[in-house]
């Protein structure tokens, strides 16, 4: 099978999922796309990613999602509350694609040992070659036996796994369906029919195609996740097209790299903000223009028109960084035109948060605020220079030396004058 055909299956994957469950995201859906095909593929690894699927409440889509994945994916075994004895003995003679719902009753509050045995079943099912012992009776004789329980699982639950399982897992979070996000009605026969075809051209693929071993995974993820992510990688790169990026910002966004990187970004976009807010001593913006100066070749502070690969910052993706702040775009009256646009009220609790003090603060020596202690929690690097009379260009900017850019990755370091003003409208 051609990689353009690998491509087309991963695509018709990912749109047969996202048909009948909210995932909430595009990198969701390509990782989900991605763990299906690996199914078919595990046994080419030495490590197989569980898959997590989580929700903090009831009617979330975790179970549709299983049943979704009982027609996609290679030899489906459904088990909900499953005893140890069931589950090991099914994976040592099958070795399934097991699909394991309600695991918060496994080990809930309410299972006397808290399903450590499970816990240690799916702690050594995660790797090819490490064996689950048990004490087995023939008779009135007991002995040890050895069962070989590597194969890949989904594991739903409301809330986490346990530490040991979570870490071996890749994490899809779903919440409950908004009403303005509709799903298609699921009916299992129609269901089965649609993925029949996805499903049979993944059994060809699996006896045709053979993976590399190792695949490049981006350095910003831990080991155990690199682990994880890496058989999921090779089959991008196998697919080609647009899935080997495509797997790689999955892998980043499910890891919780890419939502720091977005973070630093933001609060770098603040910054700008702040400064254009100063430079023009004004209180009102209209979007556009606000747009307009970030793009603008004269502000070269950080690349906002090399944002979105190369088509520059948009209302979009402007809305999705400072969403996190509670800042959005609303409607204005400036210069008698209705606009869409920011009142600087709608930052100054994000400015006072997420922004070094600026000059003649008295208070800017104090410690870093609680949002770089988080930071720094989270292993970020964050170091804050405080501005001296050489840091200042012309027209009250901040010096771009200051800020690190190399190689397009941005740190958390942000540096802007506020000079002391009165706001004019």
């Amino acid at each position: 099978m051609s990689p353009s055909a690998t491509s087309d299956l991963l695509d018709c994957t990912a749109v047969f999922l996202s048909r009948f469950v909210v995932l909430g995201s595009a990198e969701l859906a390509h990782a989900v796309a991605l763990w299906v095909g690996h199914s078919w593929l595990y046994d080419q690894f030495d490590t197989t990613p569980y898959l997590a699927i989580q929700s903090p409440e009831k009617g979330s889509g975790k179970t549709r999602l299983l049943e979704c994945l009982r027609l996609l994916t290679r030899e489906p075994v459904p088990m909900a509350g499953a005893s140890l004895a069931a589950l090991f003995r099914i994976i040592d003679e099958r070795h399934p694609t097991l699909l394991l719902d309600e695991a918060d009753t496994i080990f809930g509050r309410r299972n006397p040992d808290g399903g450590e045995d499970i816990r240690g079943l799916l702690n050594n099912g995660y790797r090819r070659g490490v064996p689950f012992w048990r004490v087995v009776s023939e008779g009135k004789k007991m002995r040890l036996e050895s069962f070989e329980v590597y194969c890949p699982k989904a594991i739903a639950s409301i809330g986490r796994l346990p530490d040991t399982v979570q870490d071996r897992s890749i994490v899809v979070a779903l919440k409950r369906r908004a009403r303005h996000e509709p799903v298609e009605r699921f009916r299992y026969r129609t269901a089965e029919r649609d993925a029949s075809p996805i499903r049979d051209a993944w059994e060809v693929l699996a006896s045709e195609l053979r993976l590399p071993e190792e695949a490049d995974v981006p350095e910003e993820l831990p080991d155990r996740a690199a682990d994880s992510w890496e058989p999921l990688l090779a089959l991008a790169d196998a697919a080609g097209a647009e899935w080997p990026s495509r797997g790689r910002r999955a892998a980043l966004r499910l890891s919780g790299v890419l939502e720091l990187e977005e973070e630093k970004v933001a609060v770098l976009l603040l910054g700008d903000i702040r400064t254009i807010f100063a430079e023009r001593r004004i209180e009102r913006l209209a979007l556009r223009d606000l747009l307009d100066v970030l793009l603008a070749d004269e502000f070269e502070v950080h690349p906002w028109q090399e944002w979105n690969n190369g088509r520059g910052l948009r209302p979009t993706g402007m809305g999705r960084l400072l969403s996190p702040f509670g800042i959005r775009a609303r409607q204005l009256r400036i210069g008698g035109e209705n606009v869409r646009g920011y009142d600087l009220e709608q930052f100054t609790d994000a400015f006072s948060r997420y922004l070094p003090p600026p000059i003649g603060d008295p208070n800017r020596y104090s410690a870093a605020s609680e949002r770089e202690a988080k930071l720094e929690r989270s292993g970020v690097a964050v170091e804050t220079h405080l501005p001296t009379e050489s840091a200042v260009t012309a027209g009250g900017a901040v010096n771009p030396t200051l800020l690190d850019g190399v190689g397009g990755r941005l740190d958390t370091t942000q540096v802007v004058l506020w000079p002391p003003w009165e706001p004019t409208v």
